[in-house]
């Protein structure tokens, strides 16, 4: 989504903000009064998403998370929206744990990635998560679920809410739709269980970390006990095409051309700089988020690698499932791959069975 820069139209769109403010909290105040009451299913619900439109790294905690609950035995099935999947049907199976049936195009960009890489878990795109998570437990056997990008759909009950919140991220700062980044106001942070800071520098300014916490702890409600926090980061950990996986140390002093199609690119870009692999940024290349490339998009990639002699494409996951190159190219295009890194334990979720 492309958000206004300008001081001035985001002025104007201010009084548009204000309604939509307004529609958003009116729909969570009907199921916190209870005149809208949420769907409960059989099986725990475990909901990760944001407050803000953007990248806060929802995808790789929900990998995360998938994986160790796949660890501990259980049964997980991974439930996303499929933003801007090009299948018409109401829900679509993408993996059933032991092999994936759909094209990324069918799937949506985020559930392919998350069925490439938690191979064990059911994952269903579908609009409705009613739906699609009772097909995960009737249907595949799941006994936990974990929704991609939930915050917002309050019509599942759920028994943990992880609201993701970008450390570099001032929300007291921003306004709602469409004049700013925000999903919904502020006060929408009163259904978070627990609160995970993404992306924390090297030295994260402990008074910044405090005020995070404090935001969500005064939304959530300041009576009540205080908030369970976490902190991680994003590291790079390796190198992945659609042929092969190679060394991060692979890259050292070649030429590069970046490649992204997702909501903050600039983050991307930083990614590489912490590398220190002495790589050299040939050129760049950003599209909108989920953009599906065309025919002409290709082209012109391919006359850009050729015109800048960079030795590889560097892209990222989201990007590299939706890119169908020549093989002579999609062998020279990697996505850096990326791991969460926990600077505190990680959530614990073993009282959702006790």
């Amino acid at each position: 989504m492309n958000l206004p820069e300008s001081k001035t139209v985001r002025t104007i769109l201010k009084p548009a903000a204000f309604f939509y403010g307004i529609g958003a909290s009116l729909k969570m105040r009907l199921y916190d009064q209870k005149i809208l009451t949420p769907t409960k299913l059989s099986v725990p619900v475990i909901s990760v998403g944001n407050i803000t439109v953007g990248g806060t790294g929802k995808t790789p905690i929900t990998i995360d998370i998938a994986n160790k609950l796949e660890e501990e035995g259980h049964k997980v099935g991974i439930l996303s929206r499929g933003y801007k999947r090009r299948s018409q049907a109401s829900h679509v199976v993408v993996s059933d744990g032991t092999e994936i049936f759909v094209s990324c195009e069918e799937a949506g960009d985020e559930p392919y990635l998350m069925a490439l890489s938690c191979p064990r878990a059911v994952v269903i795109s579908g609009s409705s998560r009613i739906e699609t998570g009772k097909l995960a437990v009737e249907q595949f056997g799941c006994d936990v679920l974990v929704l991609d990008d939930g915050y917002q759909h309050v019509k599942l009950e759920r028994d943990r809410n992880l609201v993701l919140i970008d450390y570099s991220d001032n929300l007291e700062d921003e306004s709602v739709l469409p004049a700013g980044r925000l999903r919904e106001p502020l006060s929408g942070l009163n259904r978070a269980t627990d609160l995970i800071i993404t992306k924390l520098p090297e030295a994260p300014d402990e008074l910044h970390l405090s005020r995070i916490r404090k935001l969500v702890q005064e939304a959530s409600n300041p009576t009540k006990n205080e908030i369970a926090a976490y902190l991680c980061r994003f590291r790079p950990t390796k190198l992945r095409s659609l042929y092969e996986e190679l060394e991060l140390e692979s890259l050292r002093g070649t030429k590069i051309l970046t490649l992204t199609g997702i909501a903050r690119p600039e983050t991307f870009l930083s990614t590489l700089e912490t590398l220190k692999l002495d790589l050299t940024l040939a050129d760049s290349m950003q599209f909108e988020d989920h953009h599906w490339f065309t025919d002409s998009d290709l082209e012109t990639i391919e006359a850009r690698l050729r015109a800048s002699e960079a030795d590889f494409i560097l892209t990222t996951e989201k990007d590299l499932v939706r890119l169908n190159m020549k093989e002579e190219i999609a062998r020279r295009t990697f996505a850096v791959v990326l791991g969460t890194q926990w600077l505190s334990a990680p959530p614990s979720f073993e009282d959702l069975w006790s």
